[in-house]
């Protein structure tokens, strides 16, 4: 299984709290999530291979 989701995540509380989602999601889905700043104002969740960081 492998995919990606965005959420807004505005402030640093925001996107702690969305960090801790990562093991609960992790367990209902079965498969590893990730969890990355995507910018500013939004966290991007991974499931699947790990990105790497650096031209794609």
């Amino acid at each position: 299984m492998s995919g990606a989701a965005n959420r807004p995540a505005y402030t640093p509380e925001g996107r702690i709290r969305l960090y801790e989602l990562v093991p609960a999601l992790s367990e209902r889905l079965g498969a590893p999530v990730h969890a990355e700043a995507e910018d500013i104002g939004s966290m991007r969740f991974t499931t699947g291979p790990q990105r790497l960081p650096g031209p794609a």
